[in-house]
């Protein structure tokens, strides 16, 4: 068995984006087929990304803009939830009652060439708003990897990419506009309403909705990436210090491979290269292929695999940070992801690699490293400590849940805090003593929201709310 090299890195989620984005519309929201979008609205129940969660909602609703928003939340049947790309895997959107699309909430409202920052729709669409302010000059500082995500949604769920120098996105709000239960619009920032601000920048949609965001970006900028394979000990071994040497660092362990892909950026000035076309996840396949024909038989699967990963070639390309950074991901899957102390991440692996290999033969999507800088937003899993992140996915046509179970367990162990969007089993006795603004953020919320008017099932689970009517 071989793995041809870009099969092999399309299939382990490296390959990069091809060019493109969706239409841009400067003066108000990126553009929508209004009346398609509502038949579209009215014609399905709405599923997550990997359709482990679904919903059939009394009403949904897609306001055209915030004072339409604002009306609607002061007559709205609850519980009511936003919805963008649906790329949670966590119930975070399930409602019967009154479900709100954001999508037209979106586009570039004004910017500021001199500042660099961009008032943003909360709706926005990262595969549409990376290319949109890239023609203004301009650049989102991080981006994650999958570009499918609404950026509203994205914030609320402290989203992240890669590098030691890089907070979560929230960590690149300069300030936002949230509209409250009562109908409310509310204004903040680190300078105005700061506590307000640094429980919304990271709310799970808690406490309102997200109309507008102010995003601190840069100027347009051109990275050069660099991906090789290595054994998996040797990229762990080394893991902090490459970290510290690159703008941003990563790496996918294969299971029952032994091995790893290491893949660096940078920025540069050197001429771009041409991006070759994404193989749709043909490697990823090939990585089922081998689970489905040699799981059975380990050491000739992992020899094969071994075999495969030494012959694949290290490779260079350089383009458009938004279109090294973040590209769309064709094959579903349900994933799970923790965030540890930085120091914690190589006993962390080595003991849900030896897991894996040991009892889940099945498994055979990448997991995937990272790294990211502390911040101080109450609910961000990177709240007071530098992190590093694990992933560990499951096909969304296979049962992921005994395996979950059994790294989630490894995760806690380690003092990890879960992704907001990812499958984890925590809810508050559990998450109070992980954040020391827990009890804060609850506070805001019943402010903000006495009535439960946000709070799905959930959100009551989350936060201890059963009780609430």
């Amino acid at each position: 068995m071989k793995l041809s090299r870009r099969t092999f890195l399309a299939g382990t989620g490296v390959a990069v984006a091809a060019a493109g984005g969706a239409a841009y519309v400067a003066s108000r929201r990126f553009d929508i087929d209004d009346a398609a979008f509502e038949a579209r609205l009215k014609a399905h129940k709405w599923r997550n990304w990997s359709g482990i969660e679904t919903c059939d909602p009394a009403v949904i609703a897609a306001p055209a803009d915030e004072a339409e928003l604002a009306m609607m939340l002061k007559t709205a049947k609850g519980p009511v939830r936003a919805v963008g790309a649906g790329h949670s895997f966590t119930a975070l959107v399930p409602t019967d009652s009154t479900l709100l699309s954001l999508d037209r909430l979106s586009g570039i409202r004004s910017h500021d060439a001199e500042a660099l920052t961009a008032r943003v729709g909360g709706g926005s669409r990262l595969f549409a708003l990376a290319p949109a302010l890239d023609r203004i000059g301009q650049a989102m500082v991080s981006l994650p990897d999958i570009n499918k995500q609404s950026l509203a949604g994205a914030m609320a769920t402290a989203t992240h990419a890669t590098g030691i120098g890089f907070g979560a996105l929230p960590t690149f709000i300069k300030s936002l506009r949230l509209v409250t239960a009562s109908g409310d619009v509310l204004d903040c920032s680190r300078d105005k309403d700061a506590d307000l601000f640094k429980a919304a920048a990271v709310s799970l949609g808690a406490l309102g909705i997200i109309s507008e965001i102010e995003l601190q970006n840069r100027t347009s900028f051109n990275l050069k990436r660099h991906t090789w394979t290595a054994p998996v000990d040797d990229i762990l071994d080394g893991a902090h210090d490459t970290a510290a040497a690159h703008r941003s660092f990563e790496f996918y362990y294969i299971p029952h491979s032994g091995y790893a892909l290491g893949i660096t950026t940078d920025e540069t000035d050197e001429p771009v290269t041409p991006i070759p076309p994404d193989q749709d996840d043909d490697g990823l396949e090939t990585l089922r292929t081998a689970r489905n024909w040699l799981s059975y038989i380990g050491p000739v699967r992992r020899s094969a695999l071994k075999s495969a990963m030494q012959d694949v070639p290290e490779e260079t390309l350089v383009a458009s940070s938004w279109q090294l950074l973040s590209k769309e991901r064709p094959i579903r899957f349900n994933e799970t992801e923790f965030h540890l102390p930085r120091e914690a991440l190589a006993p962390c692996l080595r003991e849900i690699i030896a897991l894996v290999e040991k009892d889940f033969p099945e498994v055979f999507f990448p997991m995937e490293i990272r790294f990211v800088k502390e911040d101080d937003l109450w609910l961000s899993p990177f709240h007071g400590r530098p992190s590093a992140s694990i992933a560990v996915h499951g096909d969304n046509r296979e049962d992921h849940r005994k395996l979950f179970a059994a790294v989630q367990a490894i995760f806690m162990k380690h003092d990890g805090r879960p992704h907001w969007g990812k499958l984890h089993p925590l809810k508050d006795a559990e998450l109070a003593p992980k954040y020391d603004r827990w009890q804060d953020f609850k506070t805001i919320r019943q402010q903000l929201d006495p009535h439960g008017l946000f709070m799905n099932a959930y959100l009551k689970g989350l936060f201890g709310l059963e009780a609430m009517a």
